[in-house]
């Protein structure tokens, strides 16, 4: 855990094991000095889905040599670069991720994803998802089979209807949004560790508060702590604006 300080933004970040998995298979990447940061939620169990979240991080570290890298496009190879280390057509090796971009000095934003792993922005005391998962309860929410009340209810919720390295490389769309920011904007990248088991209004309560970043980023561990952390809890905020301010 820890922050790093830009002029234009300011970033913490941490990924924990949780209270009943043996191993963590989210990978993070912070990476203030290019304005890019990841969570990526690896899945497989022993088909190693911490080599799949892995890989998506290692996929991002290539791409950003090119100043002019794109974050779909990133996610896209990270995507055939899972699928080409897959052990057959039967392996469920995969991971989601979700990847927040700034440009213009922190003007505005650019956010990739695939699956379940949110970014949400705080404006104004106002909490905004701005992801939208990519899972079976989630798509029947979109089309207006179920409400948002049934979708948080839902059994099988947790069922992902896109996930990287498990189709094959023609088939994954990667969805994206872009926006301006204004100053005091706060963003929130996070694994379903997190999201899964702390709901919304927690999270913003936490996120509004007067704190400084690594203070925050404690308090919403210790909320999925506190709800069990049945799974890897992976956390990053990022504040836009003007020092940034703690």
């Amino acid at each position: 855990m820890g922050f790093l300080r830009k002029d234009c933004w300011r970033s913490a970040a941490l990924t924990h094991t949780g209270l009943k998995r043996k191993r963590n298979e989210d990978s993070i990447l912070a990476a203030p000095d290019q304005g890019v940061w990841v969570v990526a939620d690896g899945m497989g169990g022993h088909d190693r889905g911490d080599v799949a979240s892995r890989l998506v991080i290692e996929q991002f570290g290539d791409s950003m040599a090119d100043e002019d890298f794109d974050l779909s496009t990133c996610l896209a190879d990270a995507h055939a670069r899972i699928f080409g280390q897959t052990e057959g057509e039967n392996s469920r090796m995969g991971s989601t991720a979700v990847a927040l971009r700034l440009h213009d000095k922190g003007r505005s934003f650019e956010v990739a994803w695939v699956g379940d792993s949110r970014c949400y922005r705080l404006r104004d005391r106002q909490l905004d998802q701005l992801s939208q998962d990519h899972t079976v309860v989630g798509e029947l929410f979109r089309r207006g089979v179920i409400s948002a009340e049934e979708a948080e209810r839902h059994p099988e919720r947790s069922t992902l209807s896109r996930a990287l390295g498990r189709a094959n490389t023609h088939q994954l769309q990667v969805e994206s949004c872009r926006g301006d920011t204004r100053p005091g904007d706060l963003f929130l990248l996070c694994s379903d560790g997190l999201s899964g088991v702390v709901d919304a209004a927690e999270i913003q309560n936490w996120m509004s508060g007067v704190w400084g970043l690594d203070y925050k980023l404690r308090q919403l561990l210790n909320a999925a702590l506190g709800q069990g952390a049945p799974d890897n809890v992976s956390i990053i905020l990022v504040r836009v604006g003007a020092g940034a301010g703690q």
